[in-house]
């Protein structure tokens, strides 16, 4: 229940109905092997971690955390994967990240 608002945040993101599209589009022509991956893409925990990471970079200014996200995002877009977000439609999920963290405590108000 915590997590809701943040799910829903990455669920309705372009990103993820890029993704599910091309889920849908890897069932329907039977290409078994990229609908694996795809599945892969859209489990829950996996869009957790990967949308966990984008935070950290955009919130830390981690160049480093933000490089690797830009590679991995390149790299599975080329094969026709949004699997990370632009900075613009991150930003919803990264204030839902931040709204868990301060009820948590985990986060400084200024």
């Amino acid at each position: 229940p915590e997590l809701k608002a943040l799910l829903t945040e990455i669920y309705r993101s372009p990103a993820v109905k890029s993704l599910v599209a091309k889920h849908d589009e890897n069932i329907r022509t039977n290409n078994y092997r990229h609908a694996g991956y795809s599945s892969y893409l859209l489990m829950p925990p996996e869009l957790l971690a990967r949308a966990y990471a984008q935070y950290i970079g955009t919130r830390s200014g981690s160049r480093v955390i933000q490089n690797q996200i830009s590679h991995d995002r390149d790299i599975n877009t080329r094969m026709g994967y949004r699997s990370q977000w632009t900075d613009a439609e991150f930003e919803p999920i990264a204030r839902e990240f931040d709204n868990v963290f301060r009820r948590r405590g985990l986060l400084r108000s200024h």
